[in-house]
């Protein structure tokens, strides 16, 4: 289950070489587990899609292989496992 940022990212390294080779950033949790209540929800629930998740990872391995630089991508899952970029009404649909 990808409580927080860490469990996230270290998801995409396990589909994602690119990923792999990154340092990971600051912890951040998706879910506080004292209220039992979601912290960032459109994270938490794309975090724990493992469809999406591989297909992140296969975009971010795409990316790596045309040429975007190693920093910049790493710019990009760092925004994207920090902030909410998915509007509310996301669920995985698998």
């Amino acid at each position: 289950m990808t409580r927080t940022r860490h469990d996230w990212w270290n998801d995409l390294a396990k589909y994602s070489k690119t990923v792999a080779k990154l340092q990971i950033p600051i912890d951040e949790p998706y879910w506080d587990v004292n209220t039992n209540q979601p912290i960032n929800a459109y994270a938490y629930n794309i975090g724990g899609c493992s469809d999406h998740t591989k297909a992140i990872a296969r975009w971010i391995d795409a990316l790596g292989a045309n040429g975007v630089p190693l920093a910049q991508l790493e710019k990009l899952i760092i925004d994207l496992t920090s902030r909410n970029t998915l509007d509310s009404s996301f669920k995985c649909k698998v």
